[in-house]
């Protein structure tokens, strides 16, 4: 397949090529021709000048020609030879048989009269003439002719000298071709290959993308659109590598946040099993924990890898944000009170979005959730929503603790835990704030964290109207 492009470049290149100097060698040499023609037609004439003068001497002003020449070709023949000649004598009577002997100029020689009239002389039938004035004795230059000599030019080269001129520019002119198309060959050559060697880097690397190598990249120094779909691949390498890499980490953090909770099931049942503890209460709660521990993991697994797919396309409609988080703090707000910590919510009415509910009331359950585990009694967690009818904002801010500085551009990824061993505590599945940052994204809006003005960890996010359908 390589080949066979690189010989369609090369024959496209080379033919246009060749085209081009193969009709301007044509052209140039019917030029050359031409004007070759009409070069010796104009020396021809120029060596009439003797004859114009010898026939304006014997001009009849009275006939208003030249009557003795009129209509005697034999005659007018004569007169051409003998003022041409360089003797000056009449050309000799044929012999009795055979024929007459040729006249230079005679066959493609006319007089006309001063209207260009034909006198004497054969009708010229040739595109290529050239016609010398006749000036009465004495006549300026620009005075008006009493008569015209007509000069075809000839059928072929009229002598071997000028054939051999002519056979040597034609030749010229053909080996400049034969070289013309040889550098064209040679560039058309090193064209294709500067065009295919691009080509054949993509698709090697292409082939490595295919096989998993997704580590590999083109080197480019070029400046041109295979420059630019080298620029690509490099990125389409290097998103899927990313991706490949995410989804390693993604496996290696689902088996890692499984594997305790299953280990816990695990000793708790070979313990009872081995009689080293009873069915009591207490085993039976660490093993419903734990239990507890994998239905929620398993269900943020699921949120998270549905909105991957879909991108939480559900159906949305216009919902007022207010009324749903005053639900979800209905909801949980006995669980604030038994651990000791005051839940404020401030509310405005009318803060109008288009949304789905379900996602929207998921993310308040998760912050709110958040901060009831890990903000210490006696503590206070606000929650806010406001807007202007354009965006809408959303800040949960809680008191002390907060996690580190450091901590905070991460709290978002998959799995990330501040304090793994306090988060476990808590039963949460490192899974809730990356599940409220994917619904916040395909609603088209954004989300942050940074440290609270009363000392603990404030959630902020921004919504379009229109969730980010328009």
């Amino acid at each position: 397949m390589r080949l066979s492009l690189t010989y369609r470049l090369f024959a496209a290149i080379g033919l246009a090529s060749m085209l081009v100097v193969v009709v301007m060698a044509l052209l140039v040499a019917y030029g050359m021709r031409e004007g070759f023609s009409v070069y010796l037609l104009k020396g021809e004439l120029s060596r009439l000048g003797g004859l114009a003068e010898t026939l304006a001497a014997d001009y009849d002003s009275g006939a208003g020609g030249w009557p003795e020449l009129e209509g005697d070709p034999r005659r007018w023949t004569d007169y051409v030879v003998r003022q041409t000649s360089p003797d000056g004598r009449a050309m000799p009577k044929p012999p009795p048989r055979g024929p007459r002997p040729p006249a230079p100029f005679a066959e493609r020689l006319s007089l006309l009269d001063a209207r260009q009239q034909l006198i004497i002389g054969a009708p010229v039938g040739a595109a290529q003439v050239e016609l010398l004035p006749i000036l009465a004795p004495g006549a300026d230059a620009d005075a008006a002719p009493i008569g015209w000599l007509r000069l075809a030019a000839p059928g072929g080269v009229l002598s071997e000298t000028d054939a051999f001129f002519l056979r040597g520019q034609i030749t010229s002119l053909l080996l400049a071709a034969s070289v013309a198309l040889a550098v064209s060959a040679a560039v058309a050559l090193l064209v294709a290959r500067q065009f295919l060697a691009p080509i054949q880097a993509l698709e090697t690397g292409a082939k490595r993308l295919a096989s998993g190598d997704y580590a590999s990249r083109i080197p480019n120094d070029r400046r041109d659109e295979l420059g630019k779909l080298i620029d690509h691949y490099n990125q389409l390498a290097q998103s899927l590598e990313a991706t490949e890499i995410a989804q390693r980490q993604w496996m290696s953090d689902t088996s890692h946040e499984l594997q305790t909770p299953l280990a816990v099931l695990r000793a708790n049942i070979e313990a009872l099993q081995d009689g080293i503890r009873t069915a009591d209460a207490r085993t039976l709660g660490a093993m419903d924990d734990a239990v507890g521990r994998l239905t929620r993991l398993i269900g943020d697994l699921r949120t998270l890898t549905h909105g991957h797919e879909t991108g939480f396309a559900e159906a949305r409609s216009t919902e007022d944000l207010g009324l749903i988080l005053r639900e979800a703090a209905d909801v949980i707000a006995p669980d604030f009170a038994a651990a000791g910590l005051e839940l404020s919510i401030e509310a405005g009415e009318g803060v109008l979005m288009r949304c789905n509910s379900q996602r929207i009331r998921q993310v308040f359950d998760n912050l709110l959730g958040n901060a009831l585990r890990y903000t210490d009694a006696p503590g206070r967690v606000v929650a806010i929503v406001e807007g202007d009818g354009r965006q809408a904002r959303i800040t949960v801010a809680d008191t002390p603790p907060a996690p580190p500085e450091e901590a905070m551009p991460h709290l978002f990824d998959r799995f990330f835990r501040a304090e793994a061993s306090r988060s476990r505590a808590h039963g949460g599945s490192g899974l809730g704030l990356s599940i409220c940052a994917a619904i916040v994204e395909a609603h088209g809006g954004e989300i942050n964290a940074r440290k609270a003005e009363s000392g603990g960890l404030q959630i902020e996010i921004l919504l379009p109207a229109d969730g980010g359908t328009s």
